[in-house]
C-alpha cells in the first residue's frame, strides 16, 4: 500500500538535485536526488521512460555507483 503524495515527493527530489548543483555539492548527492525522482517514475509504471535516465545517472557516477545494466523486465512488480 502506497501512501503520500508522489507528485510532491517527485518534485522535492528534483528541487533537491537542483539545490545540490547550485551549492556545488558532490555529484553523488545530485545523482542520488535525481535517482530518487526516477524511482518514483518507475513506481508510477514509467519504466521505459525512466530506465535510460537511470542508466545515464549511474554512468555519470564515474565509478561512484557500480551496477549491472538495468532491464525493464527485472523492475520491481514486473512479471515476465
Amino acid at each position: 500500500m502506497m501512501t503520500g503524495d508522489l507528485d510532491a515527493s517527485h518534485q522535492r527530489h528534483l528541487d533537491s538535485a537542483e539545490a545540490e548543483k547550485k551549492a556545488g555539492s558532490p555529484a553523488v548527492n545530485v545523482i542520488v536526488s535525481e535517482l530518487e525522482a526516477l524511482r518514483i517514475d518507475i513506481m508510477r509504471g514509467q519504466v521505459a521512460q525512466a530506465l535510460p535516465q537511470v542508466e545515464a545517472r549511474l554512468a555519470a557516477g564515474g565509478g561512484l555507483v557500480a551496477a549491472a545494466p538495468l532491464r525493464p523486465e527485472r523492475a520491481r512488480g514486473s512479471r515476465s
